[in-house]
């Protein structure tokens, strides 16, 4: 199966964008009429492993709680839909196969997924962060971030089988943030520092290493009061969320803020 490479822009038979709402287009044309929920998800789920998929594999993950006949049943009427709604868009290319009890993506189909553009770019990244390669690596993080859109399959928020995986990327995305607002704050861009950690903040308010990290772009930046606010913010966060006080590590940091002795 070839992929399109890292944009989409290029020319691709099927575009998969599950970071954020599901976006789909299969020979130019935009999915938007799916045969049923279920359908939608089991073409999400086949589409972002990128994998051949088990048929019971299937049954267990979309049919849990249902009797193995009646869960072939159902998923042999989602598969059906799923057949019915991409042919609409094109008669010549199947999109999903069937072969020895696997379903999977056709791999004569040019494919994109921005999943798997972003982990690409995760892991490629980190190699050359290991490497100390780190104006490559920023680089890498910088163009991961512009693919992640949103958490993963962020409009079937009470579906189970993207929970996992959405926690999965969700992490990567974090450890980039962190990555690329640490960069900024050692070259004294605070302002782009700032504002990666308010994102990460949006998600989680109770992670003490970005409150600290805020509280010192804010101190060398000029502003030593809002570097103190920022402390008070952190210590709320940890009240009302965790009910406990800030670490020994961030009082100290406040403490050291407040006597200008950084």
């Amino acid at each position: 199966m070839a992929f399109a490479g890292d944009s989409l822009n290029l020319a691709a038979d099927l575009e998969v964008v599950s970071l954020g709402d599901l976006y789909v287009k299969f020979n130019k044309q935009k999915i938007e009429s799916w045969p049923s929920r279920k359908g939608r998800g089991i073409f999400a789920y086949i589409a972002t492993s990128g994998q051949r998929i088990y048929r019971d594999v299937l049954m267990e993950k979309f049919w849990p709680d249902t009797g193995s006949d009646s869960a072939r049943n159902c998923l042999n009427v989602a598969l059906h839909g799923l057949r019915k709604t991409f042919n609409e868009a094109d008669k010549n290319h199947e999109c999903i196969l069937y072969r020895d009890e696997y379903y999977y993506l056709n791999p004569d189909l040019n494919y994109y997924c921005d999943i798997h553009i972003f982990r690409k770019l995760y892991n490629e990244a980190l190699a050359l962060e290991n490497s100390r390669k780190t104006e490559l690596a920023i680089q890498k993080y910088k163009s991961a971030v512009t693919i992640y859109r949103g958490d993963f399959m962020q409009d079937d928020l009470y579906e189970e089988w993207p929970t996992l995986e959405r926690e999965n990327l969700r992490e990567k995305y974090f450890n980039i943030l962190e990555c690329l607002s640490s960069y900024y704050l050692e070259s004294k861009t605070f302002d782009e520092a700032i504002r990666l950690c308010e994102q990460i903040l949006a998600r989680d308010s109770c992670r003490e290493d970005v409150h600290r990290k805020l509280m010192l772009c804010h101190y060398y930046s000029g502003q030593r009061d809002k570097a103190l606010r920022q402390f008070l913010r952190c210590e709320k966060a940890m009240h009302d969320d965790l009910g406990v006080p800030p670490s020994k590590t961030t009082l100290d940091l406040k403490e050291k803020i407040r006597m200008e002795q950084l």
